[in-house]
């Protein structure tokens, strides 16, 4: 008997980052219909909460945000003070 595409989907999760990750593995596994069973908002978040704890894309402190881009003279674009690495 072949998996329930939700039942699947819940057991992939936690091999994945991403909700799009298990939508794509499920099409690939051939499951039809994919992103029209996954639409409830209750079992996108049952899947979220299963997901790989490397999921979470949080950029390290040293790396500068978008826009921040540092100039020769030591300061963003915006004329703040660039801040200083934390390392050391």
């Amino acid at each position: 008997m072949e998996t329930d595409l939700i039942e699947r989907a819940l057991q992939i999760a936690p091999e994945c980052a991403s909700i799009i990750e298990v939508k794509r593995r499920l099409i690939r596994e051939g499951y039809e219909q994919v992103n029209a069973q996954l639409s409830s908002r209750q079992i996108r978040n049952q899947i979220v909460a299963r997901l790989s704890p490397r999921s979470t894309h949080a950029a390290p402190k040293s790396v500068p945000r978008l826009g921040s881009v540092r100039k020769d003279n030591g300061q963003t674009k915006r004329g703040r003070p660039f801040p200083q690495s934390q390392a050391g």
